[in-house]
């Protein structure tokens, strides 16, 4: 699950810069111990950001 969203990120949404910035937080985030907290919180964010700029 936690890799799903990044596919879908690769796929919605253009800039590759954004993407880049949310794969390495999502790492800092593992690296920090924050975990599935954080990546669960990311992926709804970021699939918001996917829905909004596909609509």
């Amino acid at each position: 699950m936690k890799g799903v969203f990044i596919i879908l990120m690769l796929i919605t949404v253009s800039p590759n810069i954004l993407i880049l910035m949310l794969i390495h937080q999502r790492q800092i985030f593992i690296l920090l111990g924050y975990g599935d907290i954080f990546v669960s919180m990311m992926s709804q964010a970021s699939l918001a950001i996917a829905f909004y700029h596909s609509h």
